[in-house]
């Protein structure tokens, strides 16, 4: 049988590989790249496992919150997703009233927002003139100036220039560098990248920071969070959960009491400023959170402090013999009666 020296050359060069590939110990080293990556991807498993709890119900406890609130809750997030008819359906199923007074808004919000997505500012405007003695007057700026960079963005440098002379001049007082930005970004029309403008070439992120001011304007006129309280709640929640874990984590050792039976949870847990809605005062004298029980008041000298640490401080100044039915003010020298400290409601 003779073999074709074709096929000996394939065969030369295949050997010829192989030795190659024996020399440069390739396999060796791709066994150990897997051997390392695998070990570490079992170290990260036991990391994850001693951070995180595999049981979260550990924390859980149950809560007999109304079940018409809750469907109140889901509702109105429904709604505010501009999802009218889904709303209508469940509010049907569920036996909820949802009256066109209650729609009307949500159905308004969605319309505006729906056409700022599509870079039509009228709506919005119109809406901002009507509103305008209770919104923000940097939000109407704001509509203005998207629609003076969405005309840049078309290399419409006339009308974009007419635009700004009919409009901006309203907002010089207030506005007035940012508007010598504006009208100096017109020189580069086609070539805003290349700029020290570059930022307004950024049309989404513009867009998107005055669809949020709109919605959070909307809803302040209407007494209403910028968030739906089903978003908040499960937010808020889902960051509470690490801070919890370790916490019951901890009481489990020290042998504490069960905190799901206490009135409070045992750490603080930290939120973002956005799901923050009510003022709160923290007493510069006991370093607490002033509650409903135990309230900031006002002394006479213009300080103020929880109710808890006037009580204290009077309960020991009524122990001395020096003072005759007064105390002072823990920061300043004056002399003040129980009675004469105001409770402030925020």
């Amino acid at each position: 049988m003779e073999i074709d020296d074709n096929q000996l050359s394939i065969t030369d060069n295949l050997i010829a590989l192989r030795e190659k590939v024996d020399t440069a110990e390739l396999e060796a080293n791709f066994c150990a790249g897997e051997k390392q990556f695998h070990s570490s991807l079992n170290r990260l498993g036991r990391a994850v496992d001693n951070v995180f709890d595999p049981d979260p119900s550990k924390i859980s406890f149950q809560t007999h919150l109304p079940v018409n609130l809750v469907l109140q809750w889901i509702l109105e997030h429904i709604l505010r997703q501009g999802n009218v008819q889904i709303a209508e359906i469940l509010a049907k199923e569920a036996g909820i009233s949802l009256t066109e007074d209650k729609k009307r808004p949500f159905v308004e919000i969605a319309a505006i927002l729906t056409a700022l997505k599509q870079e039509n500012c009228s709506s919005a405007l119109e809406w901002a003139q009507t509103h305008a003695d209770r919104i923000e007057p940097h939000l109407i700026f704001q509509l203005h100036k998207l629609e003076y960079v969405r005309l840049l963005h078309k290399a419409q440098a006339n009308e974009a220039f007419d635009y700004a002379r009919k409009f901006f001049s309203n907002f010089l007082q207030t506005e007035n560098r940012e508007v010598q930005r504006l009208m100096a970004a017109i020189l580069f029309v086609g070539k805003l990248d290349d700029s020290p403008y570059a930022d307004l070439n950024d049309l989404e992120a513009l867009k998107s920071d005055v669809m949020f001011s709109v919605g959070r304007e909307y809803c302040k006129i209407l007494n209403m969070t910028p968030f739906s309280p089903l978003l908040a709640c499960v937010q808020s929640s889902a960051l509470a959960i690490s801070p919890l874990l370790k916490a019951r984590k901890m009481m489990d050792l020290a042998g504490g009491a069960e905190w799901t039976k206490l009135e409070q949870l045992p750490v603080e847990i930290e939120l973002p400023n956005e799901f923050v809605f009510h003022t709160t005062f923290r007493c510069p004298v006991s370093k607490e959170a002033t509650t409903a029980d135990n309230p900031p008041m006002l002394l006479p000298c213009g300080h103020v402090i929880s109710k808890k640490s006037l009580c204290e401080n009077d309960a020991i100044m009524s122990r001395s013999q020096f003072t005759v039915g007064k105390l002072k003010c823990p920061y300043c020298p004056q002399k003040l009666r129980v009675g004469d400290a105001r409770e402030i409601i925020f």
